[in-house]
């Protein structure tokens, strides 16, 4: 990677954290940034995140903490989009990042039409992954509960390939992915939060 370009970070994560472990996952994001900053400075790094609920907001917020840039590839657009957000709190959050972002935008992938709601998740969440230097992955280490668009999923197709339709010519090759283990609200157990750099073999391990 030249020193003219960014590092661009995607997020993918669960909407619904579990209260218990928001805090050691936030510390976690930190430390993971903050390894990154060793390197480069925070005008050379580039968040994007769709600012859905949860792991996407919590990334946002640890990223501005740092001076890092934000980027907003929108499943859908966001007289539509805002709707997935029910309380007041929610939408000002969204609109807060909203308007101090270098670049709001629906991702145009060639040859995937968008049909429904889902296909708009499984589409940006796959726009995300290819199009990111470094994959952040708030997940629970759960292949079971896998999602159109759904946290499960992005990181199959990360490892296992991206469904024809979905695939970028533009795709970045040698993509990392950095997986914070991130429990859901309903997780009865709660693991070890740690962070670490996951290959194929370590996510065919889980």
């Amino acid at each position: 990677m030249s020193a003219s370009t960014p590092l661009i970070i995607g997020i993918t994560g669960h909407r619904n954290l579990h209260e218990d472990a928001v805090e050691a996952v936030t510390a976690e994001i930190h430390l993971f940034f903050q390894e990154v900053l060793k390197v480069y400075d925070p005008q050379g790094v580039v968040l994007q995140t769709p600012l859905a609920e949860g792991a996407d907001r919590l990334a946002a917020k640890v990223a501005e903490s740092y001076g890092i840039s934000i980027k907003i590839p929108l499943p859908f657009a966001i007289d539509i989009y805002i709707n997935d957000f029910k309380t007041k709190q929610s939408k000002q959050s969204f609109y807060y990042f909203v308007e101090r972002s270098d670049s709001v935008f629906i991702p145009n992938i060639h040859h995937y039409q968008i049909k429904n709601k889902l296909d708009g998740y499984k589409m940006v969440g796959s726009y995300i992954a290819q199009t990111s230097h470094i994959l952040l992955a708030l997940w629970d280490c759960n292949k079971q509960l896998e999602k159109p668009g759904g946290t499960a999923q992005i990181l199959r197709f990360q490892f296992e390939g991206f469904e024809a339709p979905l695939m970028l010519s533009s795709s970045l090759e040698n993509r990392k992915t950095y997986l914070i283990y991130t429990p859901r609200n309903d997780d009865f157990q709660i693991n070890p939060i740690k962070g670490r750099y996951i290959d194929q073999k370590t996510y065919q391990s889980i």
